[in-house]
C-alpha cells in the first residue's frame, strides 16, 4: 500500500462554518497521488513526522483518533492510531 512519503500544510485563510478555519495536509503518496486531510485547527493538529510513513488508513484512522479525542476531551498521544 502506498505510504506518505510528503506533507504540506496549509493554513485556512477564511473562516469556514462557525467561525472556523479549516487546515490542510496535502500528502504526497509513495504511488505518486496527493491525498488531502481537511481539519479544524484550532480543535486538532498534526506534525509532518506523524504523517510520513503511514498509508492513507492510518492517516485516517489518526484523525479520527484526535477528533473523537477533542470531543471527549481528552488528550492523544502524538502518532496514536485506532486499532481494529
Amino acid at each position: 500500500m502506498p505510504t506518505v512519503i510528503d506533507a504540506t500544510l496549509t493554513k485556512a485563510n477564511s473562516v469556514g462554518l462557525c467561525g472556523n478555519h479549516q487546515d490542510r495536509w496535502s500528502c504526497k503518496m509513495s504511488d505518486g497521488t496527493t491525498r488531502n486531510l481537511d481539519f479544524y485547527g484550532d480543535e486538532i493538529e498534526f506534525s509532518k513526522d506523524e504523517l510520513i510513513g503511514k498509508t492513507w488508513n492510518q492517516v485516517q484512522d489518526l484523525f479520527c483518533a484526535k477528533d473523537i479525542a477533542y470531543l471527549q476531551g481528552a488528550p492523544v498521544p502524538s502518532g496514536s492510531c485506532i486499532t481494529y
